[in-house]
């Protein structure tokens, strides 16, 4: 389970899959989607339409340890999995909002 922007942590579980897969582990991607309205619209696109402006937004709600809306994957509310790996990138040194909120 992993949420990316930049595609960056899919890449990340991407290959960690593929290694534990050659392992002959049965391994299933779930990415988490941040859907929260008050941030969606500037995460939908890559890279940023206002680089600085959009990041600059996300600092208080990310000091504040905010949550927001996301969509969990089917995967990753059925099955029964011996192993759970969950991954993000880390914003202003702490969990990303997508994670935290899951």
């Amino acid at each position: 389970m992993y949420y990316t922007y930049t595609l960056q942590s899919c890449r990340v579980a991407t290959a960690m899959g593929d290694a534990m897969g050659a392992e002959g582990w049965d391994v299933v991607s779930a990415p988490i989607e941040f859907t929260d309205p008050r941030y969606a619209e500037r995460f939908a696109r890559f890279p940023l339409h206002h680089s600085y402006l959009d990041v600059a937004r996300m600092l208080p709600p990310q000091l504040r340890q905010a949550t927001g809306q996301i969509r969990i994957p089917d995967e990753a509310t059925s099955g029964d999995y011996d192993l759970v790996v969950v991954g993000s990138p880390t914003w202003w040194l702490t969990t990303c909002m997508p994670i935290r909120s899951y």
